[in-house]
């Protein structure tokens, strides 16, 4: 909505004063899908807007991305044992492979693209 603003010829300001409560608490399964469908509608936004594609950096995981998504299924596996020292790390990377995830949906066949 602020980019077709912006576009129109609105501004659009910040305002460091103004805060956000989320008060919706999510567990990591909540938080994957949450993420899969943001990777999903930023490839939505790029069909709708292709001269955004050069701005989102996004599109391909850089190295600590690529490490946080082949760690994942580790990761997943000590916080099933009770191991909760790298909680963080685990929750970093289940919204990064969630979100590489969503970027490979294929609208078209509401299925991934391989």
């Amino acid at each position: 909505l602020a980019y077709r603003l912006e576009k129109k010829g609105f501004k659009i300001y910040f305002n460091p004063k103004n805060f956000v409560f989320h008060l919706k608490k999510y567990d990591l399964n909540m938080l994957e899908k949450r993420y899969k469908l943001m990777g999903i509608y930023a490839m939505k936004l790029i069909r709708i807007h292709p001269e955004l594609l050069n701005s989102l950096i996004f599109i391909k995981p850089n190295f600590k991305e690529v490490i946080l998504i082949i760690f994942n299924p580790i990761l997943k596996l000590l916080q099933k044992n009770g191991i909760r020292y790298f909680e963080k790390l685990l929750i970093k990377s289940v919204a990064t492979k969630s979100f590489f995830s969503g970027l490979k949906y294929d609208f078209n066949n509401n299925s991934h693209i391989q």
